[in-house]
């Protein structure tokens, strides 16, 4: 399943922004668990999976105040799946 454009910016900016606390060896080791008791809930059907992906509809559209957010930031990943520019000033 695709992630929706707004679920996917605010993954790479979070990556971007806290991507060097997960070099640390306690946390590598809790990532791997829990990657592990995930793929052991999709192999079981677990219905908390499909809650999970059906939450990811709420995230079809990020806020104005995060695209700022993003823009500033210029992280290439985040800001490549932002929506093109609207101009809304348009003369009539």
């Amino acid at each position: 399943m695709k992630q929706p454009p707004a679920l996917a910016e605010l993954t790479a900016l979070y990556v971007e922004r806290t991507h060097s606390m997960w070099r640390e060896t306690a946390v590598t080791f809790w990532l791997e668990a829990t990657v592990k008791e995930v793929l052991r809930r999709v192999d079981a059907k677990d219905p908390l999976v499909d809650d999970c992906q059906n939450k990811q509809q709420r995230y079809k559209c990020a806020p104005r105040n995060i695209h700022r957010h993003v823009l500033l930031s210029e992280i290439k990943e985040a800001t490549s799946s932002l929506p093109p520019v609207r101009n809304d000033h348009q003369p009539h």
